[in-house]
């Protein structure tokens, strides 16, 4: 028996030493998610409140860069008081090569509350990371009201708006504004409704 387990200790030895442990499947990753429950006095433009987002950012690790914010508008009411949830998406890459720290915070428009944040940081094909570069300010010193109004006199949206049961994803990421309007009551959440303004056209 003591064979068998010297065997075995060996061998795992031997494998770490060989290099396997940088593969991301084997290299070091955390995930978890902590309430936050902090109220905000926050202002009418997103800019109000990624001041204090910031801050609770910081406190969890330094150097971390807003790279995106996603607004969720589920159901009538949220679209129409535009109260949902915001999400804000940090991202920070480490001196070690492929190692990525990446904290979302979420943020209920409704009472100005941070709910939560979901932390992760890890091997970069392990954790959840779309965007790198850091948001710029095309948007982030708009009102959601403001944000809504590039989208919203849309003909199709508006006709579609009145039928389902809406869905409202906006995404904002470097110099960008992307819109997903989901029927709730279609097989999958079928998608009736895309904006996207990297191919809005002047005039």
């Amino acid at each position: 028996m003591k064979t068998i387990r010297l065997f075995f200790l060996v061998l795992s030895v031997a494998f770490i030493l060989t290099g396997c442990y940088d593969d991301d499947d084997w290299a070091p990753y955390e995930s978890y998610t902590k309430k936050v429950g902090t109220s905000l006095v926050a202002g009418t433009k997103l800019s109000d409140i990624i001041q204090d987002i910031d801050l609770i950012a910081k406190n969890k690790q330094q150097n971390l860069e807003l790279t995106s914010i996603t607004m969720i508008f589920e159901g009538d009411r949220e679209y129409t008081e535009k109260s949902g949830t915001i999400i804000f998406g940090y991202v920070k890459g480490h001196e070690k090569i492929n190692q990525v720290s990446k904290m979302d915070i979420h943020y209920c428009m409704s009472n100005q509350t941070v709910e939560k944040f979901d932390w992760e940081k890890g091997h970069g094909k392990r954790v959840n990371c779309l965007f790198i570069d850091e948001i710029s300010d095309k948007y982030i010193n708009s009102s959601v009201s403001d944000i809504f109004s590039y989208f919203e006199q849309d003909d199709v949206l508006l006709d579609a708006i009145t039928e389902i049961s809406p869905k409202l994803i906006i995404e904002l990421s470097f110099d960008r504004l992307i819109v997903y309007l989901y029927d709730m009551n279609a097989p999958r959440s079928r998608v009736i409704f895309y904006y996207n303004s990297e191919f809005e056209t002047d005039g």
